[in-house]
């Protein structure tokens, strides 16, 4: 399969697909089961991942032009409900992008992962991430009164100050290209070095395989989001 980049598509609008009836509760029954708070912005855009694992589990994302439509019509719905609720204005794009990624970054423990496994342990980039790794696993088992010791919690900052500016830069970019080059994940959101746009590389291990197991596989290893088409 050759190498698939996808540039990220603006959120459309698109009838309900046609596909057969996929059962899943309201947005009030969902909040109801689940304790979700009703009016919390994230609320909703979780319930959104509840639809899309709805239309997971009936079997209709098994092809990336359904998928597409389907996606694009659960996000439409999200935004609607995000926009009657007060907490989006429909005619600020950039503001929309950000309240849809609820949820989805890729947590820094989980970006450093992968720098580790792109880089070799005499690195600056691999040592970097492991002393914020190890400093971050001592903080969770220090009593209190260490935990919020001054020098202990500047250390704790400098680390982290390092960890995000190693993330920000072209090294996590390089740790996510291995990745997907190498098989350990199917796809994986990047972006383009000379213009900063976003797109969406699709590697080996999508040969043979369905949209959906990718996109189930892709999130599980906090990777991408939904709102995706390979082409």
């Amino acid at each position: 399969m050759p190498e698939q980049r996808t540039q990220l598509r603006p959120l459309g609008v698109y009838d309900d697909p046609e596909s057969k009836p996929v059962d899943f509760s309201s947005f009030s029954t969902w909040a109801a089961e689940t304790n979700a708070d009703v009016d919390d912005a994230k609320s909703r855009s979780q319930y959104g991942d509840y639809v899309r694992n709805s239309y997971l589990e009936a079997g209709l994302l098994d092809n990336p032009e359904e998928g597409g439509k389907i996606e694009s019509y659960i996000q439409e719905g999200v935004i609607t409900s995000l926009s009657e609720g007060g907490f989006v204005d429909l005619d600020d794009p950039e503001a929309v992008e950000e309240m849809m990624s609820f949820g989805n970054d890729t947590p820094l423990d989980k970006k450093l992962g992968y720098i580790q496994n792109y880089y070799d342990e005499d690195s600056e980039e691999w040592n970097i991430a492991e002393k914020y790794l190890r400093n971050n696993e001592a903080l969770g088992q220090a009593t209190s009164d260490v935990a919020e010791d001054a020098d202990v919690l500047d250390r704790a900052s400098s680390y982290e100050e390092q960890a995000l500016a190693l993330i920000n830069g072209d090294a996590y970019q390089k740790a996510l290209q291995y990745a997907v080059d190498s098989g350990a994940t199917p796809m994986a959101r990047l972006r383009d070095k000379e213009t900063g746009e976003e797109y969406y590389k699709g590697g080996k291990m999508l040969d043979g395989m369905s949209y959906a197991d990718a996109v189930k596989i892709s999130i599980a290893k906090h990777l991408t989001i939904y709102a995706f088409i390979i082409v």
